[in-house]
């Protein structure tokens, strides 16, 4: 793996014995910069074993992807804390994963700019882009991501499609637009928000701190998107 820059085993049964070797080779490995592992049947224990290879210092790795493994919260949790100390760290893919609002809380934590690493980590550390799809994440969950996103200034993408933030999810994001400069998109589709959610995060955008580009949240009719740039009427929208 010394020179190898991409290792993608999407749906290889790897486990978390395979899981372990990976992670044991990672410090070796300065020039691999992606790791798909989605569908790999990794487990809390695999995911534990890269969550320390992210944050020994020495791991390179820019994007990894672990979709559609049941890492659970525990899992979530250990990744969580490696998040600060992963310093090239930027995409991480947690899609089905079943992290639920335990693991969405930890992900929170790691997120948050105003909590101080221990160990001389970056609270948030460098991750940009955050895939949540269909995590079983609910209202406490979504709520927990929404306030991380008042001090972060790193996050550009979050995907929360699938989940169940609800009505009280969609006002804590929409909270949060009047405080975050960084996030640029955000795909809250398929959450359950019904029309008091929706009017939310319509005044969220008008009153947004950055230029949101897009943001999406109709549940139950054609795929809609609103951007920062129609609500305050800018004709120059991307």
């Amino acid at each position: 793996m010394h020179s190898c820059n991409e290792l993608r085993l999407v749906g290889a049964t790897i486990g978390d014995a395979g899981a372990a070797k990976l992670a044991a080779a990672m410090g070796s490995a300065p020039a691999l910069k992606v790791l798909d592992l989605v569908g790999n049947g990794i487990v809390p224990t695999g995911a534990a074993a890269i969550a320390k290879a992210l944050s020994s210092g020495t791991s390179k790795v820019e994007s990894l992807f672990l979709s559609e493994n049941p890492i659970r919260a525990d899992g979530a949790q250990q990744l969580a804390a490696a998040i600060p100390f992963a310093r090239t760290l930027n995409t991480l893919w947690l899609s089905r994963t079943g992290i639920g609002d335990q693991g969405a809380q930890a992900i929170a934590a790691a997120l948050h700019m105003d909590l101080p690493a221990a160990g001389g980590g970056t609270a948030g550390g460098s991750l940009h882009t955050l895939d949540l799809w269909e995590c079983s994440i609910g209202p406490d969950g979504a709520a927990a991501i929404a306030k991380a996103l008042h001090s972060n200034r790193v996050l550009r993408t979050l995907e929360m499609r699938g989940n169940q933030a609800g009505d009280s999810g969609a006002l804590a994001f929409a909270e949060a637009m009047t405080h975050n400069k960084a996030l640029g998109t955000l795909d809250l589709l398929g959450n359950g928000i019904t029309e008091t959610g929706r009017a939310a995060l319509l005044d969220g955008l008008k009153h947004t701190a950055s230029w949101f580009y897009l943001v999406l949240w109709e549940d139950g009719l054609p795929h809609q998107q609103r951007t920062s740039w129609e609500e305050k009427g800018k004709a120059d929208a991307p």
